[in-house]
């Protein structure tokens, strides 16, 4: 697959003209592209294209670089590395990577487009995830329908149905989990424990993957002493409490057939084929394992969207249920945090800042650190929280924040004022200071659970 999207992109670029430009001194070819260039503005601007395996230069082009106003500049950055594709649109600052190997026609027909004819609306659609919520969401279904004629033990259909929703939905969240390292610190989990059973090599003597799932949810469900819990048949995962499992009760008389949970060859198949000409018999794990986890495809707000679709018209009416899209939830958050922080920040230091920008651009040290203990107390209430689809954009805000708070802080050659307090993995209390972190996983994670979860947002449904 990555030799076929380098060829598409390479020939797709060959008819633009070729700019020399410079990246933090490093050279790159922009692909000059006419429709994104105004001489009488002095903005020429196009594509860049590369192939490296060196992640610091991946982090630089993603994270860090920021495009002059005007000038040569790319617009678009399309980055092959490992077995990734990242695209990144500096003008809006947002990206989307995609595995290589899960890259399917839909997504190439519109790489194919947004380079030959790149208009606004064809190159926003490259980060447009309508079709993958719409397609796992067809396929989802599917699976559904699987499950529902191979399960045993619920005799009344609605009581069937019922269990069912649920189970998928905790399987759904389970799987977004294990892709963060919840389980065994494997991005495989559910199947490596699946293939395990297949092979009799997986302790506990159960007679079907079910069983076992049953044995892995009490494990996670119930031991909230503890931060982990381990063992030699789950390995050592992560307690999560019983929230996940509070909506459904995973009765010892069901019983649900191995082939409803994976089949060898199936993952390829549902890759390629269009998800309507699929038949009803889609296993749940390799449904899961034919999308793309990576950042920008199936995230938090495409588990919410899903969730929204399984409602029904009648429920939403009745428990008053509805999905707000992620371009408005996005564009709020933005608008009413920034404003907030902007307000708090000119009322302390007597300045007339426009945007959170500004402020970081200033180089104030005293204002940026400020800044930063503003962001730690603020606090975001949603109401009406349903599938917290506000949340999720207000913490994708602050995190933003955050990260160009902690940049400015070493540009600066700040070295104290960013701390946090949090647990390491003994479950010991300790100060740690974000400017010390290099890994910009890790920084996020600690961000996210140590602030923002813990002081930052609330939620009442």
């Amino acid at each position: 697959m990555k030799s076929d999207v380098k060829k598409i992109i390479e020939k797709e670029l060959g008819k633009y003209k070729q700019k020399d430009i410079k990246i933090s001194d490093k050279r790159y070819v922009l692909y000059v592209v006419p429709e994104l260039c105004n001489e009488d503005l002095n903005i020429f601007e196009g594509f860049i294209f590369l192939e490296t395996d060196n992640r610091s230069e991946v982090f630089e082009l993603k994270t860090r670089y920021k495009p002059p106003v005007s000038g040569y500049a790319p617009r678009i950055g399309i980055i092959l590395y490992e077995d990734h594709l990242l695209i990144k649109d500096y003008r809006n600052n947002k990206h989307i990577i995609k595995t290589l190997k899960k890259i399917n026609g839909t997504f190439l027909e519109k790489l194919k487009k947004a380079l030959s004819d790149p208009t606004e609306a064809n190159l926003n659609k490259l980060f447009d995830r309508s079709d993958v919520i719409e397609e796992f969401y067809i396929l989802f279904k599917k699976s559904r329908e699987y499950l529902l004629k191979k399960i045993r033990g619920i005799s009344e259909e609605e009581n069937k149905e019922e269990f069912i929703d649920n189970f998928m939905m905790q399987m759904l969240t389970l799987w977004y989990l294990q892709e963060r390292g919840f389980f065994n610190n494997d991005k495989n989990y559910f199947i490596t424990k699946f293939n395990e059973l297949k092979q009799k090599k997986l302790f506990g003597g159960f007679d079907s993957y079910y069983e076992f799932l049953t044995y892995l949810f009490e494990k996670i469900g119930d031991n909230l002493n503890s931060q982990y819990y381990e063992d030699e048949i789950v390995g050592r995962v992560v307690v999560i409490g019983p929230a996940v499992f509070l909506n459904g009760e995973h009765r010892k008389a069901i019983s649900v057939p191995d082939e409803c949970f994976y089949k060898e060859g199936m993952t390829e198949t549902l890759i390629n084929i269009p998800p309507g000409k699929m038949s009803t018999e889609v296993p749940l794990l390799n449904l899961f394992e034919s999308r793309d986890w990576t950042e920008g495809n199936i995230d938090e707000f495409v588990l919410g969207s899903i969730y929204e679709k399984l409602i029904t018209y009648m429920e939403r009416k009745e428990l008053g249920a509805y999905y707000t899209p992620e371009e408005i939830t996005s564009y709020i958050c933005k608008n009413t945090i920034e404003l907030y922080l902007v307000d708090r920040i000119n009322e302390k230091f007597n300045e007339n800042f426009i945007n959170v920008d500004q402020i970081i651009e200033s180089n104030n040290r005293d204002v940026l650190l400020y800044l930063y203990e503003q962001l730690k107390e603020i606090k975001i209430l949603d109401p009406a929280v349903g599938s917290a689809h506000f949340l999720e954009s207000a913490i994708n805000v602050l995190v933003g924040i955050y990260e160009k708070i902690r940049e400015k802080a070493k540009e600066l050659n700040i070295k104290k004022g960013l701390e946090i307090t949090a647990t390491d993995e003994k479950g010991e209390i300790r100060k740690i200071n974000l400017l010390e972190i290099s890994d910009e996983e890790r920084f996020k994670l600690l961000i996210k659970f140590f602030i923002i979860l813990s002081r930052n947002l609330y939620g009442v449904d």
